[in-house]
């Protein structure tokens, strides 16, 4: 299991984001959307990504969806703690960093 942020923006965008939050996971990026449609997260105000989260089994398929997981005032932490409890804590993941 592999906890991943995805963003719209720039790689390099992206990398400071990760960095400036002491993110201790990927953050990857997709400026055409492919992800963003796939999911079904574009918000209906924009060309932007809702700020969802999504924990998917081995095929790609959202097993859990939080909604406004990552949105102003909340943390992608959150989410790794989700991560946890359904599957086991590991000491490596970064989650006493938030």
């Amino acid at each position: 299991m592999r906890l991943v942020a995805v963003g719209s923006s720039t790689v390099d965008a992206n990398a400071d984001w990760a960095t400036s939050h002491a993110f201790r996971f990927e953050v990857w990026s997709d400026p055409t959307g492919a992800l963003i449609d796939g999911y079904g997260v574009r918000s209906e105000w924009d060309a932007a990504p809702m700020r969802d989260a999504f924990i998917l089994d081995e095929m790609g398929r959202a097993i859990v969806h939080h909604e406004g997981a990552v949105s102003v005032g909340a943390s992608p932490w959150d989410v790794l703690t989700d991560c946890e409890m359904l599957f086991g804590d590991d000491p490596d993941d970064g989650s006493d960093a938030g």
